[in-house]
């Protein structure tokens, strides 16, 4: 095969998944977070992989190919040069980028996530403008790896590929490195390329000592989100990149701590157990762990548990009337933050008698079992199913007897945490539900 003839055969098996294969859209984002659209291609037969292979190892026997699913094959219509190049070889998801355009990859070296240098870098990124192919460069200069269409992956010559040899341009990634937070002198870096200039910048609460590719950030003032930016020259390219980080230990959760539907007083009659949560639910900057504790107010701090702005707290209180301290606090690299306090107190009976209650399978798949207090008077009492997320009410059931078990229906309810609740009169009794 003469080799115009070879470039002709090899743009019509590169194009054969936008022909024949079934496709999904299924868009991922660059490193910055532009869209960039991709799709799920269906996997071609064992055959026509085996075959690819084969043809691939016939017309470059110089390439070394290797099996990106370790599946036997290196061929696979799953993803192609540019999807391997700039999204999964930085453990992005199997996807294939540009479907019927030869645009769709273009985003990467345009939005700031890389940079264009002048020379072969390592690591980097290799686009073929005109042969509209993307490759990675290995630690041997000369050496490439790249995803051919849907045939092989394989590493090879920069001048041993199906592709038009010329019209290289080169890329570095821009992303920085350093700690999420800031708790004492760090360093940030950048890829060190040869030739380029660095300028630095940062939030007011941070301050950049230091040139070059890698610097030293300190923290200045009151602690709290901040961001350490780059601008980068090549002598071939431009670019920036920001990295938001948190300067020092978080503040004061910015969450009130509340039982579930709030009574307004607490009964130990019966050893109620009331549910505890941070309320509203969500992240505050800084934080990447949450502790809990409560404890009998005379007797002093107990050991703290470990959660998550969902996580709740069942407390039985004691026997008698005492007062009861709750706290939260949030937790990231550089310490603890600042505790958010709850003091409460029992009461014997507040405004009537409370009841005990079961609930069974927990958790369910949809069927809910819910046996109340032998001694309930048999009167009418409600159910209600509320989001653990939202507090939004997702279904309400009326009994005209209250003693004994319940059938609830949980059907059609998706996955996640709930709150059954049930009143009677003005006795109130919860629990958390877990639909899986």
């Amino acid at each position: 095969m003469n080799p115009s003839m070879k470039k002709i055969y090899w743009l019509y098996i590169c194009l054969l998944p936008t022909l024949a294969f079934a496709q999904t859209q299924s868009n991922i984002t660059t490193p910055k977070g532009s869209t960039v659209n991709a799709f799920i291609i269906s996997e071609a037969s064992p055959a026509a992989r085996a075959n690819a292979d084969i043809a691939v190892a016939t017309q470059y026997p110089n390439a070394v190919q290797s099996s990106y699913f370790n599946d036997g094959f290196s061929s696979s219509a799953r993803f192609n040069c540019h999807s391997y190049a700039w999204n999964m070889i930085e453990g992005g998801p199997v996807r294939w980028i540009g479907v019927g355009t030869t645009t769709h990859e273009d985003i990467y070296m345009t939005d700031g996530s890389y940079v264009q240098v002048c020379t072969e870098t390592y690591p980097g990124k290799v686009s073929l403008g005109i042969g509209d192919h993307s490759a990675i460069t290995t630690s041997t200069p000369g050496i490439w790896k790249s995803k051919w269409g849907a045939q092989a992956l394989v590493e090879h010559s920069s001048n041993d590929h199906p592709y038009y040899k010329f019209d290289y341009t080169y890329y570095v990634s821009t992303a920085i490195s350093g700690p999420a937070e800031v708790c004492s002198p760090s360093v940030f870096s950048v890829q060190n390329i040869s030739g380029a200039t660095y300028s630095w910048t940062s939030s007011s609460n941070l301050i950049v000592s230091g040139s070059g590719h890698s610097v030293t950030v300190s923290g200045t003032g009151s602690n709290g989100p901040g961001w350490v930016e780059v601008y980068i020259s090549t002598g071939c390219g431009i670019a920036t990149r920001r990295l938001n980080v948190f300067k020092g230990t978080p503040g004061l959760l910015t969450h009130t701590i509340e039982t579930l539907f709030d009574p307004t007083q607490l009964c130990y009659l019966a050893g109620n157990t009331y549910t505890w949560v941070l309320s509203p639910h969500g992240p505050t900057p800084g934080v990447t762990d949450i502790y809990f504790m409560v404890f009998e107010s005379a007797n002093g701090p107990g050991s703290p548990i470990q959660g998550g702005y969902m996580q709740s707290m069942d407390v039985s209180f004691g026997w008698y009337p005492t007062n009861y301290t709750f706290m939260a606090w949030g937790v990231n690299g550089c310490g603890a933050g600042l505790i958010t306090q709850k003091d409460v107190t029992t009461y014997y009976n507040c405004d009537g008698p409370m009841f005990r209650m079961e609930v069974s399978p927990n958790p369910t798949s949809g069927q809910l079992i819910v046996t109340l207090d032998k001694e309930l008077s048999e009167e009418k009492v409600t159910f209600e199913l509320f989001d653990f997320n939202t507090n939004e009410r997702k279904r309400i059931w009326t009994q005209q007897n209250g003693y004994g078990r319940h059938n609830l229906s949980l059907h059609g309810l998706k996955k996640g945490l709930y709150i059954l609740t049930v009143t009677k009169g003005k006795s109130k009794s919860s629990k958390k539900v877990i639909i899986q």
